[in-house]
């Protein structure tokens, strides 16, 4: 344990860490969005196979964002691996940490 902090408690320089990753993130999903958005000629809402196969890989990133939010926002550790299944990262992770 660090200090007096809590255990699982991040410092400031900690929490702006990882806003500030978390930021990089968005901004590079939307630079994706909108770069397949160019290349493919096409908006990603459209039911082609690759676009799916985009919009998928996005939504998941954006998922996993939410949810580290929320765990931050709860003082749950956020520290999971992005290539955790999804279903793992919420059931052992984020309600676990809530006590659901």
């Amino acid at each position: 344990m660090r200090g007096d902090l809590a255990e699982g408690a991040m410092t400031n320089d900690e929490a702006h860490e990882k806003g500030y990753i978390e930021g990089r993130r968005r901004t590079a999903i939307n630079q994706l969005s909108h770069a397949l958005r160019e290349i493919l000629g096409v908006d990603l809402a459209e039911d082609k196979s690759a676009i799916v196969i985009a919009r998928l890989v996005l939504e998941r990133q954006e998922a996993i964002q939410t949810i580290r939010r929320a765990c931050r926002d709860n003082d749950i550790e956020d520290s999971f691996s992005d290539n955790l299944h999804l279903s793992d990262i919420i059931e052992k992770h984020l309600l676990r940490g809530l006590d659901l």
